[in-house]
């Protein structure tokens, strides 16, 4: 796959990222990461499966991909996050669909069926 993108053509066939013409560095997992994300435009990629992709099967510390990612921004000049953006949930869009209630257990419920029975007998309508 040859992707092109602002000053850089990335090459995963041939392992390289090239930035007008010249090879940029890039550490094995760095440059990993880079075609994962690359492969995946323009859909955001979750962290998890980042993880994943990057250490199958393998505990890693969080850092470690915090690491890579400003690993890759540094040598991608990406300073301004213009083209490694981190996405985050907003508020909105993790909220329910509909409005919440809090649930009682049955315990509860039968609790406070009992305590209503107890007042209806005391107190008759």
């Amino acid at each position: 796959m040859r992707v092109r993108f602002g000053d850089f053509v990335l090459d995963t066939e041939r392992h390289e990222l090239l930035r007008y013409g010249d090879r940029v560095h890039l550490p094995p997992k760095t440059f990993q990461l880079l075609q994962i994300l690359a492969e995946e435009r323009p859909k955001a990629v979750a962290q998890e499966d980042l993880y994943d992709r990057l250490w199958p099967k393998t505990f890693v510390e969080k850092s470690n991909l915090h690491n890579l990612i400003y690993q890759l921004r540094e040598a991608l000049d990406d300073g301004e996050q213009t083209i490694i953006r981190t996405a985050s949930l907003t508020p909105d869009s993790s909220a329910p669909a509909g409005p919440l209630r809090k649930l009682r257990s049955s315990r509860a419920k039968s609790s406070a069926a009992l305590k209503k029975r107890e007042v209806r007998e005391k107190f008759p309508p």
